[in-house]
C-alpha cells in the first residue's frame, strides 16, 4: 500500500506478513533506463506489434530527461519519475509513432509533453514507505541517507 499508515494496524504488528519492503521511484539514470527497458519489454510482450528501435545510449539519453524540474533543488527521490510515469509516457510515445518504429525521438517528444500531476502527499508516501520496510538491507541505495534521517527521528520522537 502507498498508504500503510492508515491499514488497521493489527495487520501491520510484526508476524502478519513476512516482509514489508518499500517499492520507491527510481533514483538515477541507471535504475530509470532500467525501467525504460523493463517497461518496453512488457509492452512487446503485450502487443507484439511494437518495434522498438532504441539503443542503449538512447534510453539513457531518455533517462537523464526523466527528471522533475520544478525550479526548486529538490530532493532526488522526488525529482525521479515513478516507474507509472515511465510507463505512461512510452504510451504516449507509441501513439506519437503512429505504428511506425518507436524512435528516441517519439519519447522525447512525450516527455516534453508530459506534465507529471503528483499527489500533494507523495513526499508523505516516500516516507511512509521507508519508515514501514522492516530491514535497513531492503532499502534501495539511493535511499539509505533518507531511510535514516527517517528513522533517527522517529526513535528521537519515541524516546
Amino acid at each position: 500500500s502507498n498508504r500503510p499508515d492508515i491499514i488497521d494496524p493489527a495487520f501491520m504488528r510484526a508476524g502478519r506478513f513476512d516482509l514489508k519492503v518499500s517499492f520507491l521511484p527510481p533514483i538515477g539514470v541507471d535504475e530509470r533506463s532500467d525501467i525504460y527497458k523493463a517497461i518496453l519489454n512488457k509492452m512487446k510482450i503485450q502487443n507484439p506489434s511494437i518495434d522498438a528501435k532504441l539503443s542503449d545510449k538512447e534510453l539513457d539519453e531518455i533517462a537523464a530527461k526523466s527528471e522533475i524540474s520544478d525550479g526548486n533543488k529538490m530532493e532526488r527521490h522526488l525529482a525521479s519519475y515513478t516507474g507509472a510515469e515511465i510507463e505512461l509516457i512510452l504510451g504516449q510515445a507509441y501513439r506519437l509513432a503512429k505504428g511506425k518504429p518507436l524512435r528516441c525521438n517519439h519519447v522525447l517528444d512525450a516527455l516534453q509533453d508530459y506534465f507529471p500531476n503528483r499527489r500533494e502527499d507523495y513526499e508523505y508516501m516516500i516516507e511512509l514507505a521507508l519508515r514501514y520496510t522492516d530491514f535497513f538491507s531492503l532499502v534501495p541505495e539511493g535511499y539509505h541517507e533518507l531511510a535514516k534521517k527517517l528513522r533517527s527521528s522517529k526513535q528521537s520522537r519515541s524516546s
